[in-house]
């Protein structure tokens, strides 16, 4: 298992390391377990990558969000 880091990290680190960890479909809990980042934190970056069409949102209920990467996409340094 990854330990994860403590250290303060950009948001240019944060969004490539959650597409970084995206495999297929996957919850924005599974995604923020992978990365190693908080719930809120991972999800404000999905709205923004999902903004950039970078990510997908695949299926949307009152309590789950799923997510995949777009083919294709890649982040670019912002």
């Amino acid at each position: 298992a990854e330990i994860c880091p403590m250290e303060r990290r950009t948001n240019h680190e944060l969004r490539n390391r959650i597409l970084a960890r995206i495999k297929g479909a996957m919850s924005i809990y599974e995604i923020a377990q992978a990365a190693c980042i908080n719930w809120r934190t991972t999800e404000l970056h999905l709205n923004y990558l999902k903004g950039r069409g970078l990510v997908a949102e695949v299926f949307t209920h009152k309590h789950l969000r799923i997510f995949e990467r777009v083919k294709g996409k890649k982040m670019v340094k912002n």
